[in-house]
C-alpha cells in the first residue's frame, strides 16, 4: 500500500506506480522488501514503517542499473514527484524488455527441471506393508 493511502490522503494511478515498485521488488530480493533487514512487522508495524522510514533499495551491485532506476522512480514517497505509467513506458527498462527477444519455453525450461516420476505401484506396496503391521 503506497504511503498516501496509509495516510488516508488522495490517491491516484501513482499509487498502483508504487505497488509496481514493491512488487518487482520483492520478486527481485525473493523476499517482501520492508524493513530490509527481513524480520517481520506488524501490521500496525508495517504500516508506520513505509510512512516514515525510507524506502527499501537494492542491495548495490546486485542488480542492474536499469532496473534500480525504474523501481527507485516507483518508489518516490512524494506522490507528485513519483512517475507516471506514461514515464514508466518511456524508461530503458521497459523499451529495452519490449525489444529483447526471449525464448520463453527454453527460459522455463531453464528455470525448473520437471518433477520426478513417482512410481504408484512401490508407494500402493509400502502403504499396504505398513498397513498389515
Amino acid at each position: 500500500m503506497s504511503p498516501e493511502r496509509i495516510m488516508g490522503s488522495p490517491y491516484s494511478v501513482k499509487s498502483d506506480v508504487w505497488s509496481l515498485g514493491i512488487s518487482l521488488m520483492e520478486l527481485a530480493l525473493a523476499r517482501f522488501p520492508f524493513p530490509p533487514d527481513g524480520n517481520a512487522l506488524s501490521i500496525f508495524e508495517l504500516l508506520q514503517h513505509i510512512v516514515n522510514e525510507p524506502v527499501p533499495s537494492f542491495p548495490p551491485n546486485k542488480f542492474p542499473d536499469v532496473l534500480t532506476d525504474f523501481v527507485d522512480k516507483c518508489l518516490v514517497k512524494d506522490v507528485k514527484l513519483r512517475a507516471t505509467p506514461s514515464d514508466l513506458m518511456k524508461h530503458d527498462y521497459l523499451v529495452n524488455a519490449a525489444a529483447a527477444k526471449v525464448d520463453l519455453v527454453k527460459w522455463a525450461c531453464n528455470v525448473s527441471s520437471p518433477p520426478e516420476r513417482i512410481d504408484l505401484s512401490q508407494l500402493q506396496s509400502s502403504s499396504n506393508a505398513t498397513s498389515r503391521s
